[in-house]
């Protein structure tokens, strides 16, 4: 019997470190227009859900279903998972920022601007195409998207908030030259009041993790040999 206990937490041991092996970026996914994270169970709404709100606006919509604006640790925390190389600040009143203008190559071989994009959505432009007022910048850019959002708690209360925004690498042909993908987090800098065409805003909210198929399964075969090995001693 104890040679079987034995295997049986064997088996749920093996189930358990299968499920801890994901990185970062593949812990997100998207579901309609929530970003989830499979381990740490918070979910973000989508930017483009909020371009032309401004911050009082979004939250009335979307307070009621458990979302609140992301504060400068929880950007600080999803940008690190995207792009680690980069040490990224929460306080408010540090900028960061992850590449630069003209030229910079990233070897990383992922482009992980467009993964973020992608998951979180373009409020600006999309493969040269302005979304905000529809008008077509394909003879001005090539291979352009961009994404902006507001976020921050306005914690030193000077009625500023944080600004972030992510661009692909594009070509600029009014300025000849090529623009590498990049990532600003600017500290706070704007008025939390307008809305903007061309921006969203950062809102996440806290959901309990849903177990795993392995994890579940080890858990009941911990569960069954608990009740044998319970029976087995009344038994005997």
């Amino acid at each position: 019997m104890k040679t079987q206990i034995r295997k049986i937490l064997a088996v749920a041991a093996l189930c358990f470190s299968a499920t801890s092996q994901a990185g970062p970026i593949t812990d997100y996914s998207l579901s309609g227009d929530v970003v989830s994270n499979s381990v740490t169970g918070k979910q973000w709404l989508q930017w483009t859900s909020t371009v032309g709100m401004n911050v009082s606006d979004a939250l009335t919509t979307y307070q009621p279903m458990g979302w609140r604006v992301a504060s400068n640790k929880d950007v600080a925390d999803l940008l690190s998972d995207f792009f680690p190389t980069v040490s990224w600040s929460d306080d408010e009143e540090t900028s960061s920022i992850y590449g630069h203008f003209n030229g910079a190559v990233f070897n990383d071989g992922i482009d992980f601007v467009r993964v973020f994009g992608d998951l979180f959505g373009w409020t600006t432009y999309e493969d040269s195409i302005q979304t905000g007022n529809g008008v077509d910048k394909t003879d001005d850019y090539t291979g352009l998207s961009l994404t902006s959002a507001r976020f921050g708690l306005d914690s030193n209360d000077n009625g500023l908030v944080n600004f972030l925004t992510l661009s692909t690498e594009f070509t600029n042909h009014l300025v000849p030259e090529t623009n590498t993908e990049t990532v600003q987090k600017f500290r706070d800098l704007l008025d939390p009041n307008p809305a903007f065409g061309t921006a969203g805003i950062v809102l996440i909210r806290d959901k309990q993790v849903a177990v795993s198929e392995p994890a579940s399964l080890s858990l009941l075969m911990l569960g069954l040999a608990g009740l044998v090995y319970t029976r087995r001693k009344t038994s005997l």
